[in-house]
């Protein structure tokens, strides 16, 4: 694939990141979910920050060209898990809503951005 060495980079981190959290939510929602032991929703949430914050360093027009993900999403969700207590009422992580973003919107980016439009 050509194109810019920077974006290739970043396309690469961003699908790393997405096989890592797909490895750790295979093991299923009893483990994510398990209050005594809390590693895996961690592990998860980093790598979603991860995720996040490399597809923030794409350039613009770059989610247009690679449309059908959740783009617009990312910042937002990146928000809640690295800034939970910034809000006026301080709460934890949802962490249904992390579960549902990671397990339907987090392989659609490992996937779809496999052979990525760069333009």
């Amino acid at each position: 694939m050509k194109g810019n060495p920077r974006v290739l980079v970043l396309i690469d981190e961003i699908r790393a990141h997405a096989r890592a959290i797909m490895l750790q939510t295979k093991k299923g929602r009893e483990v994510f979910f398990n209050p005594e032991d809390p590693a895996i929703r961690d592990a998860v949430a980093h790598r979603l920050e991860l995720l996040a914050e490399a597809a923030g360093k794409l350039p613009k027009g770059f989610a247009e060209q690679n449309p059908g993900l959740a783009w617009s999403e990312l910042p937002v969700i990146r928000r809640l898990v690295a800034h939970p207590y910034d809000d006026a009422l301080p709460r934890p992580v949802d962490s249904e809503r992390l579960w549902r973003f990671v397990t339907e919107e987090v392989p659609a980016f490992e996937r779809k951005l496999e052979r990525p439009r760069i333009g």
